[in-house]
């Protein structure tokens, strides 16, 4: 008996390591492979920030030129102090692109999805006024069988959420439209 079309299309679909949504539109994951492309072309993207020193697969970067995504690297080494000025910028910076309404559909990642992109969300759950402590469960659910870092959760943690200028109005991604700093 033959698969239907959708059954064969569905059974090609393969998200990334770590994947998961974060709120409609707004996904994190590793760094998607080539047999996570044709998952990763269903999320019709509009950016991908980019938090790894080393450059995105080539293959996801042609996917990206391909259909037009937006690239932002901000590329954070790994934390070794809770207050680094390299990694407070580059954080800093890649929320003020997940706050931004005009980067549409977006995907955090990093090379493994787990701790430079969990340092990201976590920092991104702040500005939600989520609590630490669901915060960090998160964080460690995607740390998977590494141990996640305490360093990484002290930044998290010593985040300055004032540092963030979020778009007024419109221009502000639904998810933080009601946040105010």
């Amino acid at each position: 008996m033959m698969a239907s079309t959708s059954q064969h299309t569905l059974s090609k679909l393969v998200p990334p390591l770590n994947f998961a949504c974060v709120e409609e539109g707004l996904f994190r994951s590793a760094g998607p492979l080539a047999l996570n492309l044709p998952f990763i072309s269903e999320l019709a993207l509009n950016t991908v920030i980019w938090m790894a020193k080393e450059d995105p697969s080539p293959e996801f970067l042609q996917l990206a030129e391909e259909k037009g995504i937006k690239v932002l690297n901000f590329g954070i080494p790994e934390i070794t102090t809770a207050w680094e000025p390299e990694v407070e910028k580059n954080t800093s910076g890649a929320l003020q692109a997940i706050a931004d309404a005009s980067n549409g559909r977006i995907l955090v990642s990093c090379t493994m999805g787990r701790h430079r992109t969990g340092t990201v969300i976590g920092c991104f759950r702040r500005l939600q006024n989520w609590s630490t402590a669901s915060t960090f469960a998160e964080y460690r659910r995607f740390t998977g069988s590494q141990k996640y870092r305490v360093i990484n959760e002290l930044h998290i943690e010593t985040f300055n959420r004032a540092s963030i200028q979020l778009p007024e109005g419109d221009k502000r991604q639904p998810w933080l439209r009601d946040i105010d700093i």
